[in-house]
């Protein structure tokens, strides 16, 4: 199965992986910021299964094609636009939503540069009383995924309770890589509960490894907008975020 991983600041594993499901056609693109066609790609959880006790969701999917290009493509992305001013065509440059700043936003604009040879996307992503948490990504594809920094005990892209762990010399249509040259796949997210955390998605591999023992995840201390965030209080994130949506307390939510 394909999956969805998060790493913190350090390239470790947190709140385990996700089987997902991919739908893509593998030749399909959207133009730039401003394209409405949101139904290139879709990425589901198949279980569905939770990440830190509560299921997510990724939608408004657009992804870019910058495979035959010979110079990087750049496009930046308003993070503070809602759902509706997407659908309008907004977010893109001399569109501008300028909306305003939501907990754990550090930056209105969130900028993807897709070297040559790769495919870029920009997604949206709900969790929990969050929604549309902005991720980018940039894929290679048709690729090995431990060519891509996995190496000691950061970027185990695949490691964790869900499904097995392809064998390392599987092939992914899809993979993600180190998009700001840290050294941790993935690129950092600006807004959200998981600031600074580095999601991918890693698109089909068609052979299993062989059955492990699950790893449990644990949440190393990881920095986010307002400092350190202690591995405890994250781990009791969920909890309370729970809490807090049956209280009715929602001024945890990016409301868009």
């Amino acid at each position: 199965d394909s999956n969805f991983t998060m790493l913190d600041s350090a390239g470790n594993l947190v709140g385990g992986t996700n089987d997902v499901a991919f739908d893509w056609d593998g030749s399909s693109f959207n133009t730039d910021e401003t394209d409405t066609n949101f139904d290139v790609m879709t990425i589901k959880s198949i279980k569905p299964q939770p990440f830190f006790n509560f299921v997510w969701t990724a939608h408004h999917i657009r992804i870019f094609d910058n495979q035959s290009g010979t110079t990087p493509k750049t496009l930046t992305f308003d993070t503070t636009c809602t759902s509706a001013q997407l659908e309008a065509g907004m977010g893109g440059p001399g569109q501008d939503c300028n909306g305003p700043f939501t907990a754990g936003q550090t930056q209105q604009f969130l900028t993807l540069t897709i070297p040559p040879g790769k495919i870029g996307a920009h997604i949206l992503f709900d969790w929990n009383l969050t929604t549309n948490i902005d991720v980018v990504q940039v894929w290679e594809a048709n690729s090995v995924w431990n060519r891509h920094g996995a190496t000691g005990e950061t970027n185990k892209l695949h490691d964790g309770g869900a499904g097995l762990p392809p064998k390392e010399d599987t092939t992914w249509k899809l993979v993600s890589t180190d998009i700001d040259g840290d050294n941790i796949n993935g690129a950092p997210m600006i807004d959200g509960p998981f600031n600074g955390f580095n999601a991918n998605f890693n698109a089909g591999p068609q052979s299993k490894g062989e059955a492990k023992a699950p790893i449990v995840a644990t949440a190393p201390d990881t920095k986010t907008g307002s400092g350190k965030l202690p591995a405890l209080a994250l781990s009791l994130w969920g909890l309370l975020a729970g809490f807090a949506g049956l209280l009715g307390l929602r001024r945890f939510s990016k409301q868009k």
